[in-house]
């Protein structure tokens, strides 16, 4: 019963947390017409994990090391990022980096 009782409360935070979703990019960018695939992937894994806490952590860290990475770029070379694309970018120091 306890667990028929979790289960339901979960499912109802994960529709209104898909709804208020929803809303937002409706809201902030007129509808998901144009969202790029990556990111509602990116969207739908995060509402199908079980251990949001953890992958967020994860998620949360790798973001800070690319932001680190691509001030490090810009402060080595100061007009690139204006004209490069920025994934571009952080691709090659990412593999750099790993090598």
């Amino acid at each position: 019963m306890i667990f028929l009782m979790l289960s339901e409360y979960w499912l109802s935070t994960k529709d209104a947390a898909i709804r208020l979703l929803n809303q937002a990019v409706i809201n902030l960018y007129g509808g998901w017409q144009g969202f790029p695939e990556y990111s509602m992937q990116f969207i739908k894994d995060a509402l199908d994990v079980d251990d949001f806490d953890k992958i967020y952590t994860s998620i949360r860290n790798s973001e800070t090391e690319s932001r680190n990475l691509l001030l490090r770029f810009e402060k080595d070379y100061p007009d690139a990022t204006k004209s490069a694309d920025l994934n571009v970018v952080l691709d090659v120091l990412k593999t750099k980096r790993n090598k």
